[in-house]
């Protein structure tokens, strides 16, 4: 299956070898399963697989096909440490595929296996340079992914304390940028305004204010004067705006 998933098999040919496999096993239903799921020694399933070489209609496929999921959508895994969402947030949000986002969706919504807990500790897991989903997708661009993830995270019953908790944490370990930092490294109003409305809404203003006073380790400089190094007026505009807001 992990070679399926990285060549690119079209899913008509993954599914002829499924059938065939089945019905030629003996195997209980426990071990079919596994032949889809199992990891390599690395660690990575093949929907990582799928996702890595962007055969995005490998890895719809195969979550369309699965009755509920399991714990290999969820982990981090592999040289980068990175899971299902680490993937949507970069490489196939970089295509602009929401096909694989509302199936899945559809299958996280309805509590299929999984449970909102594990979801937003997914969401939020760290890769191997502090990076998780959310700040992956402010890094790539990917608006339309990054308004997903926070969905998820909003339809929690704790979503006040997890949202908090998200723009506490999201800070990578080699620059210390947090969500401000990195959406005036990249000059994108639009998802800056996402994340202000967002934080100003669940968590309060003071909580923005907080966001806007933070210093990065690299350079110690605050969200608004990275927005100016990089010469996003714009943005440089409303995050000195919200940062001394009443």
């Amino acid at each position: 299956m992990h070679k399926f998933a990285l060549e690119g098999n079209k899913p008509e040919f993954i599914r002829s070898c499924l059938i065939s496999y089945r019905k030629g096993s003996e195997a209980k239903e426990e071990e079919k399963i596994n032949f889809v799921e199992t990891p390599r020694t690395d660690g990575l399933a093949p929907i990582h697989c799928a996702l890595h070489k962007n055969h995005t209609d490998i890895a719809l496929y195969i979550i369309k096909n699965r009755k509920k999921l399991g714990a290999d959508i969820l982990m981090c895994a592999g040289e980068r440490k990175w899971n299902i969402f680490h993937y949507l947030g970069s490489i196939t949000g970089r295509q602009g595929r929401t096909d694989i986002f509302e199936a899945l969706g559809e299958l996280l919504l309805k509590g299929n296996g999984l449970g909102k807990g594990n979801i937003v500790r997914a969401i939020t897991a760290l890769d191997w340079q502090g990076y998780n989903s959310i700040m992956l997708a402010v890094e790539w661009k990917r608006f339309d992914v990054l308004k997903r993830l926070m969905k998820y995270l909003n339809m929690h019953k704790d979503n006040t304390g997890i949202i908090r908790d998200v723009f506490s944490n999201s800070v990578d370990s080699i620059a210390g940028n947090n969500l401000f930092h990195l959406c005036a490294r990249k000059g994108s109003e639009s998802t800056a305004k996402f994340l202000m409305d967002m934080l100003k809404a669940t968590v309060g203003r003071i909580a923005l204010q907080d966001q806007m006073k933070q210093r990065r380790t690299l350079d110690n400089l605050l969200p608004f004067e990275v927005a100016k190094r990089f010469l996003h007026v714009p943005v440089r505009r409303m995050f000195e705006a919200a940062a001394v807001a009443n």
